[in-house]
């Protein structure tokens, strides 16, 4: 075969050359403006890998569909590269990569999972970009991704660490304005796991799969906030600022759960089994934070403490228990005794707000009881 028609080396070509008066010029061509020279019309580069990726679609032909996914993203991230930090809300690249997104999800799963990687090496370019809007909706698409995969058995937790590799990229760059909108995505595809699991009304109605998918999607949603901490130490408004979002995200997921799985108490998959494990994962993430945050900013881990003993209630933990699982270092500081006693203080005037109380029924009283019990206990 000659080389110039092979399909892989037209969409390396073209991937190679592409820029933005490439792309640009296409879109000049349609203006009317009847006083110019006529110029004959080019395709830009981008049409001419969609035009391949469709033929090949028609045609079957799954190995060059998947090649023309891999040089458009690549085209896209060159002209990303190129653009300087700069690129209009309206601009037509993404459009293209759009549409490639939903061919790649129409294919089995290798093709889903190709498309999938490529989408997050797309965004990882998109964070040094000033246009939060563009990242917003390449967020969403990355969602339905996910969502597509995890239909089609790909069940594994490991494929929301996309998010946490975007975070760390935005916290690497300086990019901290990112951080809200990443970790919102990550609840929002934890939210929807919970919609689209079936329509049972029992305990089963979430399935040990999207339970443990939930369950991740809400401790990476804490562990965020200890890499926030440690690469933005002196920056406590963005841990503060996004700490408060995250919480309010998370009690709006646990909100979700606890209406999706009413009070069924059944004996297998029961709605206090589901909610147990979630929360004990949750609990386990946020023990982590704690150790993290607690020399960067006190504040922040107060509040983290206060929901990991709103979860030691629910589990009916005793404080003694409880005590012993807090770091030691946490622990043996001076400065912890006098945040259990805010805690306490504020339980006891009534200032203290239950984070959970959507799905624990834990009360104020309950915590006020128990704080009281933790501040005479020592660890063994």
């Amino acid at each position: 075969m000659n080389q110039s028609a092979d399909p892989e080396y037209i969409l390396s070509t073209t991937a190679e050359e592409v820029s933005w008066n490439s792309v640009e010029r296409q879109r000049l061509e349609n203006l009317p403006n009847f006083s110019d020279e006529p110029q004959k019309p080019e395709r830009s580069p981008l049409l001419i890998i969609e035009q391949i990726l469709y033929a090949a679609k028609d045609r079957g032909d799954e190995i060059t569909l998947r090649q023309s996914i891999f040089y458009m993203q690549s085209a896209v991230v060159s002209l990303i590269d190129q653009s300087g930090g700069s690129i209009g809300s309206t601009s037509t690249i993404f459009g293209y990569w759009k549409r490639c997104v939903e061919v790649g999800l129409q294919g089995e799963k290798e093709r889903i999972s190709l498309t999938g990687k490529l989408h997050v090496r797309l965004l990882s370019a998109l964070i040094l970009v000033d246009e939060d809007e563009l990242i917003r909706e390449r967020l969403r698409e990355l969602e339905e991704i996910q969502r597509t995969a995890f239909d089609t058995g790909y069940n594994e937790p490991q494929l929301l660490d996309a998010h946490n590799d975007l975070l760390k990229k935005s916290l690497t760059e300086g990019e901290g304005d990112k951080v809200e909108l990443i970790l919102s995505s990550l609840l929002s595809v934890g939210s929807s796991l919970i919609t689209e699991d079936g329509d049972r009304t029992d305990g089963s109605s979430i399935s040990g799969e999207s339970r443990d998918l939930i369950a991740s999607c809400l401790s990476n949603s804490i562990a965020a906030l200890g890499l926030i901490a440690t690469h933005r130490e002196s920056d406590t408004a963005l841990l503060r600022r996004t700490t408060q979002n995250n919480v309010k995200g998370i009690q709006g997921v646990l909100k979700k759960l606890e209406e999706k799985i009413g009070n069924s108490n059944s004996e297998d998959g029961s709605a206090q089994g589901v909610k147990r494990n979630i929360l004990s994962e949750v609990r386990e993430s946020l023990l982590k934070s704690i150790e993290t945050i607690y020399p960067i900013d006190q504040t922040v881990c107060q509040k983290l403490v206060g929901i990991s003993i709103e979860i030691a209630i629910f589990q009916k933990h005793s404080h003694n228990q409880f005590l012993t699982e807090l770091p030691d270092d946490v622990v043996d500081d001076d400065g912890f005794q006098d945040m259990i006693d805010a805690i306490a203080n504020d339980a006891q005037s009534g200032h203290y707000i239950v984070t959970l109380d959507s799905c624990t029924d834990v009360t104020e009283l309950e915590v006020s009881k128990f704080v009281v019990k933790l501040k005479t206990a020592t660890k063994p």
